[in-house]
């Protein structure tokens, strides 16, 4: 009973908030249902996956929020933002875009050097055997076949959001999220913790709560609807109009919220 009651709250609060996100649910599903992708069309191949990525990271961060769950959303809208970092990099440039695909190179090494370390480790144990390792790298050897010789490059998150012209959406909302959300910073212990007059533990906070439901709403909604312009002019789907009422329908909700 408690629940449910704290979710009519949650609802009631951020009504308008709801309502936004039904509405691009509603766009993304055109896109989804009206865009066309050549086969070998790297560019439109490469953008529609980290699409998917993003709304399914959309409707999970919305699930959660409400349900109540603000804190846990943020790490999704972060893994979010970095995404649609990338996707609107690739969309601007074609340097970027070949730079990104190049990228797996990198986290192929990785793994190997990884596992690599892991099996000689295993091996050591007398869990693992030589036939192990020789597997392991004629399977690293194999998937490395496609980029033939080209050389590696290293994500970076940073440059991705330069590259996609958000680096204020990297310097404020990126990196707070990082603080606040993801990562188990000593910044963020104070969320986790309702403290007495005295400054010791009152009590643990976990569980859904309706505090702060509103402005992860107002975090997440942003990036989508920047992705679904990004979707519009690649793909030409024809929604500039809807999007623009998505502008207007969120910065009215921001400001409700900053007043």
């Amino acid at each position: 009973m408690i629940l449910e009651s704290l979710n009519e709250q949650v609802k009631t609060e951020n009504s308008n908030w709801i309502e936004t996100c039904d509405s691009l649910t509603i766009l993304i599903k055109q896109i989804i249902a009206t865009g066309r992708i050549d086969r070998g069309d790297v560019k439109r191949t490469a953008l529609a996956t980290l699409f998917c990525k993003i709304i399914n990271s959309f409707f999970s961060a919305s699930i959660l929020l409400r349900c109540g769950y603000a804190q846990d959303a943020g790490t999704i809208v972060r893994s979010l933002i970095e995404a649609l970092f990338v996707m609107k990099a690739c969309h601007e440039s074609a340097e970027y875009l070949d730079q990104y695909m190049r990228t797996d190179i990198k986290v192929l090494d990785k793994v190997h050097q990884k596992h690599s370390t892991y099996v000689e480790r295993m091996k050591i144990k007398g869990l693992m055997t030589d036939d192990d390792s020789l597997a392991h790298k004629d399977a690293h050897e194999k998937a490395m076949e496609v980029y033939e010789g080209q050389s590696g490059v290293e994500l970076n998150i940073a440059r991705a959001a330069e590259v996609a012209k958000l680096q204020d959406m990297y310097d404020i909302i990126y990196i707070h999220l990082s603080t606040m959300n993801s990562h188990p910073s000593v910044r963020s212990l104070g969320s986790r913790m309702t403290l007495d007059d005295g400054g010791g533990l009152k009590e643990f906070n976990v569980g859904p709560d309706h505090k702060g439901v509103d402005w992860m709403f107002s975090i997440l909604i942003q990036p989508v609807i920047i992705t679904l312009e990004c979707m519009d002019k690649e793909l030409s789907i024809g929604i500039s109009s809807e999007i623009r009422a998505s502008w207007e329908s969120y910065n009215k909700a921001r400001e409700a919220l900053v007043s």
